[in-house]
């Protein structure tokens, strides 16, 4: 065996004994993640809570462009900002 192949089979070997112990991670785990959230989107402003976490109360006023929208559309840009 040449000089080469030796380098190659002493390669090999190594990843052979040492593969099955490395850290390994899927790349298509998928993950369940949930939040409670509780808002509300008024006339004038908006305000909600993340459940679970410490100093998670989000508020504000809307600008006069947001606050003639519907309430429809009020209530899900409260969401989406106490997210």
């Amino acid at each position: 065996m040449c000089p080469y192949q030796k380098r190659v089979s002493n390669r090999l070997e190594f990843w052979r004994l040492n593969l099955i112990g490395m850290n390994q991670a899927s790349m298509f785990e998928c993950y369940n993640l949930s939040m409670i959230v509780y808002s509300d989107g008024s006339k004038a402003g908006f305000g909600g809570y993340e459940v679970s976490t410490v100093n998670s109360i989000a508020h504000g006023q809307w600008t006069a462009e947001e606050s003639v929208q519907s309430s429809t559309w009020r209530e899900l840009v409260a969401v989406y900002r106490v997210f």
